[in-house]
This record gives C-alpha cells, structure tokens and sequence, in this order.
C-alpha cells in the first residue's frame, strides 16, 4: 500500500459513512461515523494490508506534529493540551489529503474550516482503526503504539501574546478571538510538564 492508496481509503470512509439518520440514533457525530466506516474498509483488507495502512498514518501524524499547528488548533478552540491535538490531527485526517496537505503548508487557512470541538473529539478513535480491525488476528502481534510523543514538536514554538498570533494567524484569530481583546488569559499550546514547560515560554 502506497500512501496515494491511504487517503483513497480515507475519502471513501467519509463518503459512504452512515447517513444523518443512523447518526442521530446511536448519537455520533460525524467524525465517529466516519472512523466506523474507516474500520469497516480495514476489515476487509489483508491483516499485511492494515498494518502498511497502519505504518502509513503513523508517517502522516508525524509531518503534523509541528508547534504552529498546534497554536493554530489552539486559537480555534481556546487552548490544546497534548491528547486534544492528537485528537486535532485527527480530524484534520478525516478531511482528506487536499486539505491536510494545505493546512500543513498554511495553519492560517484552518479559518475556512467549521472547527467544532464534540467532533474533533469525535475523531479520537482514528489512531486505533487500525487495532479494531486486526482484533482476533495474529497480527496484533505486530501491532506498536501510533501516537506516543516523547519529544516536543518540530518547528519554532509559537509566541502566544495576541500580537504574535495575530500576526502570525491573520484569518484565524479574526474569526475566532474577539477583535477588542487584549490580552489571552489562557495559553494556546498546552505543554506536558514532562518537557519542563518553564523552559517553552513564549518569548
């Protein structure tokens, strides 16, 4: 499996997820849908197959660990922690390539996008796909963590004073921080204190 064949697989789960009806019944939101008809395609392929998709994701996770997509995650919902922009990426996924490929060139243009939190959180059972669908297998075997961040994120962290982000986040803040504050009484990128968050302050 090439990954032109991942992201196949991931725009078909968003096409034929189930329809507004069955999601109000068993209450998913969009993103939870999407991820069941992700694991149903899983299921139907070869065990080598899931994990090649498996390995696959893992490579895409990792070109979005960056501190300017977490800042920018974190102007559209008012602060991330570590497991809500694992959860971020996600969704981001579930997009598709054309727009994961273009937010990861430009966080800015997240501001076209409608950034709902219960669906963001909706979309954390992407990184798990994968195990769903080899459960009763022996390919469990071979099964490894996919998202495990032991280091901090590629990049230059982000300033998070309002001037720096909105400088940085034109459309994003516009849309999403109130044009008369001033000042950000929470930071945007919440820092495990296992990467001693004293020595990441914004400058």
């Amino acid at each position: 499996m090439l990954e032109q064949e991942f992201w196949r697989i991931v725009k078909r789960a968003g096409r034929e997820k189930p329809d507004k009806g069955f999601r109000r019944r068993y209450g998913l939101t969009e993103s939870q849908a999407t991820t069941l008809r992700l694991e149903t395609l899983l299921g139907e392929l070869p065990s080598c197959e899931v994990l090649r998709f498996h390995h696959l994701m893992r490579k895409v996770y990792e070109r979005a660990y960056r501190w300017e997509l977490w800042a920018a995650f974190g102007v559209a919902l008012s602060g991330v922690d570590e497991e809500l922009f694992r959860d971020c990426v996600s969704w981001l996924i579930l997009r598709g390539r054309r727009r994961f490929t273009r937010t990861l060139a430009n966080p800015d243009t997240l501001s076209s996008e409608v950034i709902d939190a219960d669906e963001v959180v909706g979309a954390g059972g992407v990184p798990d796909v994968a195990f769903v669908a080899l459960e009763g297998t022996g390919a469990l075997d071979d099964f490894f963590d996919l998202i495990v961040y032991e280091d901090p994120p590629d990049g230059q962290r982000v300033p998070e004073d309002l001037p720096s982000l909105r400088r940085r986040f034109p459309k994003l803040t516009a849309k999403h921080v109130p044009a008369e504050l001033t000042v950000s009484n929470q930071p945007v990128t919440v820092v495990p204190s296992r990467w001693h968050a004293d020595e990441w302050r914004p400058g």
